[in-house]
């Protein structure tokens, strides 16, 4: 397999080292191309050359010429030839020993045909010399949105409550523009923003993705870490200027605005915003499809299945207002769900139910 590493590098003192630690742990099994958008000065461009004089795909431009991240990651992403798989990440992260293999059996585990591997990675402190974060952040977040979701502007996702500790990849609706993985195909049905700044780039890849029927997962273990921090207060050498501010009003630029998309047809957005409600602390609020009227419905019944087919959960409900139910079972099952079977039930007679034979399959993937 061959893997394209996509790193936005921005006067980043931590980028030789990322790249140095993700050859480090490689596997030696796979053809990694490491593709770097350097915006920095020209010693730093001479100096990544001599220390990587092979496997990486350059792109340069001094740091008084960038236009942010979102372009340079589309630079980046249009570097893409004839590798099997993208990952793209930020330039100050850290991996843990055959990431590549690591990567590559959790997408498969997923049993999916279209999977994005996406999460908020857990943080790694720079002056972690010991690697401690091997050892105590083993797993990954699943994402939390913020309320309210169903607004055509920017969401903001963040690393949520609660550790994917299932030992599988579970459903995780947004994908985190510092950690993705995914095959060559997604690139055509969710081309980079490059227009736009920085707001709104997540958004745009996932709701491109959603409605082309792509499932982004949370990966069963941490796989990569992410510093979250810029500076070191006694070690002011390794600050990491941001490009907000060396541009002063860069953030100008075209604002993200879900209306002027060009939307997949494999999934609505109607659908997508309900399954962005199971993300946030709302989701005890399932909302479900359209359901036909039955008039002699007086409850239905959910039963819940991973994506091994078994069933997870089942719950006897006795009302459903405006395609609401209120659901008993933990936000991690929820995520583990890949179908829902919706069954009506009717009354016979006052002390017998009988179920009837139409089901109405609500499908994650």
């Amino acid at each position: 397999m061959k893997i394209f590493v996509s790193i936005a590098s921005y006067r980043d003192s931590q980028l030789i080292p990322t790249i140095q630690d993700f050859i480090d742990n490689e596997s030696k099994q796979h053809i990694i191309i490491y593709g770097i958008c350097l915006q920095d000065t020209h010693e730093n461009h001479q100096l990544l050359k001599q220390t990587f004089p092979n496997n990486l795909k350059i792109i340069f431009m001094h740091y008084s010429k960038a236009k942010g991240v979102c372009y340079a990651r589309k630079l980046l992403q249009e570097s893409v030839t004839d590798e099997d798989y993208i990952l793209q990440m930020d330039s100050h992260m850290r991996s843990i020993a055959n990431w590549d293999q690591a990567l590559i059996h959790s997408i498969r585990a997923t049993k999916c045909a279209k999977p994005i591997l996406s999460s908020y990675p857990p943080h790694y402190a720079l002056d972690d010399t010991s690697k401690s974060y091997l050892k105590t952040s083993i797993y990954m977040n699943v994402t939390k949105l913020n309320l309210p979701v169903r607004k055509m502007t920017t969401l903001h996702g963040c690393a949520g409550d609660y550790l994917n500790t299932t030992g599988v990849p579970i459903r995780n609706i947004h994908i985190a523009a510092g950690f993705y993985f995914a095959s060559r195909e997604w690139i055509k049905d969710a081309p980079y923003p490059g227009d736009l700044y920085f707001e709104g780039e997540e958004d745009q890849i996932t709701v491109l993705s959603y409605t082309h029927g792509w499932t982004v997962f949370c990966p069963e273990r941490a796989i990569i870490y992410h510093s979250y921090t810029n500076n070191l207060s006694d070690s002011p050498e390794k600050y990491r200027p941001l490009h907000w501010e060396d541009h002063p009003g860069a953030g100008s630029k075209k604002s993200f605005n879900i209306q002027n998309l060009k939307l997949g047809n494999k999934r609505s957005l109607e659908n997508y915003f309900k399954e962005l409600n199971q993300f946030t602390e709302n989701y005890k609020q399932l909302e479900l499809p359209t359901l036909p009227q039955y008039n002699n419905t007086l409850f239905w019944q959910l039963i819940f299945f991973d994506v091994n087919n078994k069933q997870l959960h089942m719950q006897l409900i006795d009302k459903i207002e405006k395609h609401t139910a209120n659901i008993t079972t933990d936000q991690q099952t929820l995520h583990q769900t890949y179908k829902i079977e919706i069954i009506p039930m009717v009354n016979d007679t006052i002390n017998e139910r009988t179920i009837m034979k139409t089901s109405i399959i609500y499908s994650f993937v």
